[in-house]
């Protein structure tokens, strides 16, 4: 399991929000990713859209090896 935190900037219809976060991504024996996002504030926003954005987002850096 990797562990990270950081800074994400959310644009939303009419708005882009700012607000710490922080992730893991854990792999499978099968080599299958699980990814959990918690965000840090309380957002202007439905929450779940929010998070399956991160997640997708963070699933391609990592595909991308822009993670470590």
């Amino acid at each position: 399991m990797r562990k990270f935190s950081g800074i994400a900037l959310i644009q939303i219809p009419g708005d882009t929000l700012q607000t710490p976060i922080s992730f893991n991504i854990e792999t499978s024996p099968f080599g299958t990713k699980k990814i959990s996002v918690n965000v840090g504030e309380q957002l202007n926003y439905p929450v779940l859209p929010v998070k399956k954005a991160l997640a997708d987002f963070i699933l391609e850096k990592d595909k991308e090896g822009k993670l470590p």
